[in-house]
């Protein structure tokens, strides 16, 4: 699997996980923790972005899986991928202990072995918006944050508002339950320098089993009263560092009763929306339980989706708009079903493949180079000065290009004349994407994935479309009339529409590949290759004296 996320280089992956390479030696057992409700070890979810550790092959599959010097590989997955693909973030000496996400930043802790203690990574996935690459910020590697103490169990954590919370639990089993669990927290957005602090405990049972997750940027626990699922709101008060903390509980009921805690397997937020994932007891003896998805709106759930439990490994999380029901395949690929709000059951399986180029998505770059080399060659060709001086026009040769004619304009003016007519373009592009209009200004010859590109391709179209009409229909755009430059024959007459006509059907090709536009600065007269092949030029028009 080709690596788009940089931290794929030697220097990362030393960085990342060299201190993890010795503390995380030999065969681990107990479980393991995410931040995603599910059965698979390790997975984590911000908004539109999925985590998750595979294993090259399960240790049975393969004699070679376990003497591997990297078996474990850390994926990603984002909803706004053109394609349904998984990208290799690094490869892992050995399992971490726990993932957590919150948006596009990933919190990697790994395990505590040998006294030493639990070392704690941040990283962020930003994506290239120009080809559309996954890299890893930050770039020099990332953020060594303080590590936790290698004694007791982590039970769960979770990041809320770049927040992280670890809850540990102590292996003393002579203390009481109260002493023996641990919720600590670290801000994980200021350079690493932060320290770890206690974080009071919620008013729940604390023999029974916390889950963590966030909601609206709080810390939120669910957990058991009397049996019942009862979910714990962190309300942290910053002006005495923490010592302040304080907790909301409330009592989610389904149909006006109580829900069993046992049934509740944890949370995720969609939508702006809290929504519980429960498992139900299997309809039929021996038969698989049920998935049951429900949105909590005051104290009440409200079902939203449900599906026989997977007998695969399986995680679900908010993912953008959707849910996403994330599975691991025989070939230890990541499967997705999404679930829409609109949906009562999960959408057929994509398969994630590794990330690649289709020939429908980068065609148009082997294309705009041919045309490219077209329009060069056409304009050194039927350019040239012993091409244009003798070529044929009326009954008799052509006169020879006056010295005197004026020069092209400035590659300054013209591009900003060029910025100027693509402004409807990028106004209706915007109109049908939404987004920052000034993220389309890419030259489709740089973008290598069409459908990424594909609002720049249809603001460069539009643009297109209107300066050509302007120069048609009266002689020059909009954009060239605020420059104050014209169209006017190679000679210095008048420009024929036909002449403009062919102009425009060549400055498609240097619109989308700007680099053509340099043959304008080997021609003493400025002409760029469009005006090379159709006989004419783009000057700065002449300014009439104004009467006294």
């Amino acid at each position: 699997m080709p690596c788009n996320l940089m931290l794929c280089s030697r220097r990362i992956c030393s960085t990342l996980f060299g201190m993890a390479l010795s503390t995380m030696l030999g065969c681990f057992m107990g479980s393991a923790h995410a931040d995603v409700p599910g059965t698979m070890p390790l997975v984590a979810a911000g908004d539109g972005h999925l985590w998750w550790i595979v294993e090259r092959a399960p240790s049975a599959a393969s004699g070679d899986a376990s003497s591997a010097a990297t078996p474990f590989l850390l994926m990603h997955h984002a909803s706004i991928e053109p394609a349904p693909t998984e990208r290799l973030v690094t490869r892992l000496v050995a399992e971490p202990e726990a993932l957590a996400a919150e948006g596009d930043r990933l919190i990697v802790i790994t395990r505590g072995e040998g006294g030493r203690k639990r070392m704690v990574f941040a990283m962020s996935a930003k994506q290239n918006p120009v080809v559309g690459h996954w890299f890893t910020e930050p770039r020099s590697g990332p953020v060594i944050l303080a590590p936790l103490d290698p004694e007791g169990q982590l039970r769960d954590v979770a990041l809320a508002s770049g927040t992280l919370f670890a809850l540990i639990r102590s292996p003393q089993s002579d203390l009481p339950e109260s002493e023996r669990l641990w919720l600590g927290a670290i801000e994980t957005r200021g350079g690493g320098g932060a320290a770890w602090r206690r974080v009071a405990l919620p008013p729940l049972d604390l023999e029974e089993p916390l889950r963590l997750s966030s909601n609206d940027g709080a810390l939120r626990v669910i957990g058991s009263l009397a049996g019942n699922a009862v979910i714990a709101t962190h309300i942290a008060d910053e002006n005495d560092g923490g010592a302040g903390d304080r907790w909301s509980v409330e009592t989610p009921s389904g149909e006006g009763n109580p829900l069993p805690s046992r049934r509740v397997i944890g949370a995720f937020r969609i939508e702006g929306r809290f929504a519980l994932v429960e498992r139900l007891p299997p309809l039929v003896e021996g038969g698989p339980a049920t998935i049951r998805l429900a949105l909590l709106r005051r104290g009440e759930t409200n079902g939203w989706a449900s599906f026989p439990e997977p007998p695969e490994p399986w995680a679900i999380a908010g993912f953008g708009a959707e849910a996403a029901l994330l599975s691991i395949d025989e070939k230890r690929r990541g499967v997705v079903r999404l679930v829409p709000l609109s949906a009562s059951t999960p959408a057929a399986a994509i398969a994630l493949a590794p990330p690649g180029f289709a020939a429908s998505t980068w065609v148009h770059i082997p294309v705009l180079g041919i045309l490219s080399v077209a329009l060069a060659l056409a304009a050194v060709i039927f350019g040239a000065d012993a091409y244009l001086d003798n070529r044929p026009r009326g009954p008799g040769a052509a006169p020879p290009i006056p010295v005197s004619r004026r020069p092209g304009a400035r590659l300054g003016q013209r591009g900003l004349a060029m910025t100027l007519d693509l402004i409807p373009g990028l106004a209706i592009s915007w109109f049908i994407f939404r987004g920052d209009p000034l993220s389309y200004l890419q030259f489709p010859i740089f973008v290598t994935d069409g459908v990424t590109g594909m609002p720049g391709f249809l603001a460069f179209g539009f643009g297109w479309i209107w300066a050509s009409g302007g120069d048609l229909l009266f002689g020059r755009s909009l954009g060239k009339r605020i420059m104050r430059l014209e169209i006017i024959g190679a000679r210095g007459e008048a420009s024929t529409v036909g002449r403009r006509a062919l102009r425009a059907l060549a400055s498609a090709v240097t619109l989308a590949s700007p680099p053509v536009m340099l043959i304008a600065v080997l021609n003493p007269r400025r002409d760029g290759p469009a005006e090379m092949v159709s006989g004419t030029a783009v000057v700065e028009e002449v300014r009439l004296p104004q009467p006294e």
